[in-house]
């Protein structure tokens, strides 16, 4: 299947005829959504998953289950537990928090499953938030390059 580029999808959505020979017919929801997850792949996001929280790193990968559901890769990831000093995600994506939020030590990696929002972190955002104090129950000692994500419906990823 051909991929149409974000600029493409946009002439298609806003209904503006060339679209440089791709036709409608090859535009699907899923084609669209994995075309904006590649311009995301390997830069500081911020992730929204429907069941598991709002996590924060780098998006390594991302698969499309359905085109309501994907599942995203994130490497140097933080798990964002509450948050002060901003009212939304789009918010935290654009500055980052205050104190007193709540920001789990880093994993090296995590799966997140059934995903439902994706931004670009800042630099600054991404800066703030990669400094803010980690918040555990682990004793302060803990090698946290140790700690496993537990996925109720997964088990211990390795």
């Amino acid at each position: 299947m051909i991929l149409a580029t974000s600029a493409q999808w946009m002439n298609l959505l806003h209904g503006v005829e060339d679209c440089n020979g791709y036709s409608p017919e090859l535009f699907t929801l899923e084609t669209f959504v994995m075309n904006i997850l590649e311009t995301l792949l390997n830069k500081q996001v911020i992730v929204r998953s429907h069941m598991a929280g709002v996590y924060f790193g780098t998006l390594v990968d991302a698969q499309l289950c359905d085109a309501r559901s994907p599942h995203a890769l994130l490497r140097n990831v933080r798990k964002i537990w509450s948050w002060d000093g901003a009212n939304c995600l789009s918010d935290i994506a654009l500055g980052g928090v205050q104190k007193p939020s709540r920001i789990a030590p880093p994993l090296e990696w995590s799966v997140i499953f059934d995903v439902i929002e994706i931004l670009p972190l800042s630099d600054a955002a991404a800066r703030n938030l990669y400094a803010q104090p980690f918040w555990s129950l682990l004793p302060s000692d803990a090698s946290h390059s140790k700690v496993r994500h537990v996925d109720s419906s997964m088990g211990v990823l390795p």
